[in-house]
């Protein structure tokens, strides 16, 4: 069952894109969201990773030094601002996760701006397109 849900939403995703409704924003560049009928099955609820963006922590450890946290907390207060709790945006996700397990997913705002263009245009994000490299430090 698991595997069937997991197949049917790559399915779905490679073939455009699957509504989520905003549970959370947990930083700038994750996010909790809860899917639309008919893909719910055993993940309802999914925890996804946007991909092709790296932005600062906003809590020490991870984060390097205070001013990560506080880069960290604007660039989520931003994203908290573009999507509100309940608000749909829409996830294509090709059945990858990274490594603690997160959806990876390229997220469509409900204006129909992509969230990762969004945050390098507006300076609180920084490409991240590959897991072997080496993450952004914020402190300089």
């Amino acid at each position: 069952m698991l595997l069937n849900t997991f197949s049917m939403m790559a399915r779905a995703a490679e073939s455009g894109t699957m509504p989520c409704r905003i549970i959370k924003v947990i930083d700038g560049d994750t996010l909790q969201c809860e899917l639309e009928p008919p893909l719910w099955g055993p993940y309802r609820v999914l925890l996804v990773r946007v991909a092709g963006i790296d932005t600062p922590e906003t809590r020490k450890p991870p984060a390097r030094c205070v001013k990560e946290v506080r880069l960290g907390k604007i660039a989520k207060a931003e994203m908290q601002r573009r999507v509100k709790y309940r608000s749909v945006v829409h996830i294509a996700w090709k059945g990858e996760r990274e490594k603690y397990g997160r959806v990876l997913a390229r997220v469509t705002l409900a204006d129909g701006k992509d969230w990762a263009t969004e945050m390098i245009r507006l300076g609180m994000a920084r490409a991240y397109t590959s897991p072997n490299l080496k993450k952004s430090n914020w402190c300089h």
